[in-house]
């Protein structure tokens, strides 16, 4: 019910939404190493389709709840997909970085430029007083280009499933 009206925009009612993040973060605290408050705010696919002060209500929210609970689970704000500088900054005027224990984002282009990357996001939170707040990335690889529900040709699987090891190799340096 704290979804209403529905999934693909953000929750409307906060104070249920902080009910059921008391509920949930109680049950599954044992068996997950941190939560990432939604999944790509910053993209039309998400669902919110908002600019970030109306995503951080439910960061906010979780926050509280995990506190107000005893929750010891690390809250990740940002899952970005992006690096929109202007999003980014309104996020942080919001209070994002506040209210999260470490900064997801998400990773799609070349291992060669991934370096570059992780700069910006390390020149955004030093902006903003965070320069050595974790970042996780948790989602990294080549896109799918193939044709939902098909499987790729062999060499195209080949080709992404390099693409997915150098950003790895990449990542962990």
């Amino acid at each position: 019910g704290w979804m209403e009206p529905n999934w693909n925009i953000f929750p409307h009612d906060i104070v249920a939404t902080e009910k059921a993040w008391e509920t949930i973060g109680g049950r599954f605290q044992a068996y997950w190493h941190g939560l990432e408050v939604w999944n790509e705010p910053d993209t039309p696919s998400s669902g919110a389709n908002s600019p970030p002060d109306q995503y951080l209500p439910i960061v906010k929210a979780i926050h509280y709840a995990f506190h107000n609970a005893n929750i010891k689970t690390p809250i990740g704000g940002g899952v970005f997909a992006y690096t929109n500088k202007p999003f980014l900054d309104l996020a942080a005027r919001n209070g994002l970085l506040e209210q999260s224990d470490f900064l997801s984002f998400h990773y799609y282009g070349e291992a060669d430029n991934l370096q570059g990357y992780i700069e910006e996001y390390r020149v955004y939170l030093a902006k903003h007083g965070n320069e050595s707040m974790p970042l996780w990335i948790t989602e990294i690889g080549p896109p799918w280009e193939g044709t939902p529900g098909m499987r790729a040709p062999v060499d195209a699987d080949s080709a992404r499933g390099l693409k997915f090891a150098r950003n790895a190799i990449e990542a962990r340096a």
